[in-house]
């Protein structure tokens, strides 16, 4: 098993959430946002939630296999947390679809396929249409200013965290703007797909993200909703091809070599469903 499980010290990572007073927006993020008016705004993750990011990293690193039981207790020992938070994540990533619980057997990295990132991509341009459309028309100069100070940043930055950041308040802005606590509240329900900052384990996003946020902005600037959808579509379906070759050249869509397992026995899955049965 790789050294990252056993060391027993939490991965030095920081998760936040960028805000504004009085109308936050959760999205997913390895550094604290700010904005001029808000300063630093940081949720801190359950532990469970940080365990599920954990295990998304060690599968997304090549560092558990498609195949591989998932080894609880080496896990929430280098997380310093209990095996329950751990059971927790499993059981949301077993719905996500990163890994599988097999009754009386244990838990085991599951295969992916392109669909199941297309299909991420896909939910997420729904979401950001139908925003956009709100957003349109709301539109007001106070937006623009705001779209306007983080493509400025944007362009200046050359740190992928810095970039990823910049590009997700862009976002967040658009989704304040459609003024729907319910599209806010789907985004923070929409689980990470690429564990940490896309820009970093997924450099080919960043492509003409200038140019595709300039579209987005111009088109709510003349508060034209269905040309404003029309860019997240092309933005998000550039991103999903851009995370599928990633994962391609990951092996992350491998089917699992015979007999690849983790020797760690799963001493009581036939007991405990969050760890091996039937959830």
């Amino acid at each position: 098993m790789p050294a990252v499980l056993g060391g027993g010290a939490m991965p030095n990572m920081l998760f936040g959430r960028w805000s504004r007073p009085g109308d936050p927006l959760g999205v997913y993020l390895i550094r604290v946002a700010t904005t001029p008016e808000a300063g630093p705004a940081l949720v801190r993750r359950s532990s469970g939630e940080q365990a599920a990011i954990y295990i998304r990293r060690l599968i997304f690193d090549g560092e558990l296999r498609p195949g591989d039981r998932i080894p609880q207790d080496r896990i929430a020992a280098a997380l310093g947390m209990s095996r329950i938070p751990v059971r927790e994540a499993l059981i949301g990533l077993d719905r996500e679809g990163w890994v599988r619980i097999e009754m009386h057997r244990g838990v085991f990295v599951a295969t992916l396929d392109e669909s199941t990132v297309q299909d991420h991509y896909d939910l997420l341009a729904l979401a950001y249409t139908f925003g956009a459309r709100r957003a349109a028309a709301h539109w007001d100069e106070e937006c623009d200013r705001q779209l306007a100070e983080i493509r400025a940043e944007l362009e200046r930055a050359t740190d992928p965290d810095e970039r990823q950041r910049l590009a997700t308040a862009f976002h967040a802005a658009v989704a304040i703007a459609a003024r729907s606590p319910r599209l806010r509240s789907m985004l923070r329900a929409m689980p990470q797909l690429v564990p940490g900052a896309l820009f970093d384990v997924v450099p080919d996003a960043v492509t003409d993200l200038g140019r595709r946020l300039d579209a987005i902005a111009a088109a709510l600037h003349d508060r034209d909703g269905d040309r404003a959808a029309a860019g997240y579509v092309a933005l998000f379906s550039h991103n999903a091809r851009a995370v599928i070759e990633a994962f391609r050249r990951r092996g992350l869509f491998d089917e699992p070599a015979s007999g690849s397992t983790d020797s760690e026995p799963a001493t009581d899955a036939s007991r405990d469903p969050s760890s091996g049965g039937s959830p």
